[in-house]
């Protein structure tokens, strides 16, 4: 009996994550991520209140008049949603962040990724986050429409 106690604690920690974040989960730049096919998807769906989702996306159009600017008001945006900058690359359109625990999460990075569209100045934004989540799952929060929607305050030109 003792053993099979053992057995099943050490399951319980073996799988104590459902879901597990890592930077390597995440594109190298933005010319791998299919904005086109993104636009298409519904990115808040009506997920249960209470579930074992593990990442987040959402996507925007903005303006900006320039790269820069852009670049900018990403970084601005997920420091105030309490995320740590840790790789910003204008060259492949790439922001990877994370902060630490909170109440529904131990662990999230977000991604951000933009492409300018034909129209000089105007860009979409694609947001990713992923969590660290143990196995008792968590209430349904889109991440990354939160970042987004901090970008559009700062911005000020989002569609």
């Amino acid at each position: 009996m003792k053993l099979f106690g053992l057995c099943i604690l050490i399951m319980c920690f073996a799988t104590g994550c459902a879901t597990t974040a890592n930077v390597t989960n995440f594109p190298a730049s933005s010319s791998e991520i299919d904005f086109d096919e993104i636009s298409t998807r519904n990115l808040d769906p009506d997920d249960p209140i209470w579930n074992l989702k593990g990442s987040s996306e959402y996507t925007i159009f903005l303006e900006a008049e320039k790269e820069k600017a852009l670049f900018n008001s990403l970084v601005i945006a997920t420091q105030n949603e309490g995320y740590s900058v840790s790789e910003s690359n204008m060259e492949k359109s790439r922001l990877i962040s994370n902060r630490g625990m909170r109440m529904n999460e131990w662990n999230s990075i977000s991604g951000i990724y933009y492409r300018e569209l034909d129209e000089k100045g105007k860009y979409q934004v694609y947001i990713r986050v992923d969590i660290t989540q143990d196995i008792t799952g968590g209430w349904k929060e889109n991440r990354a429409k939160q970042i987004a929607d901090e970008i559009c305050n700062i911005n000020g030109k989002c569609s």
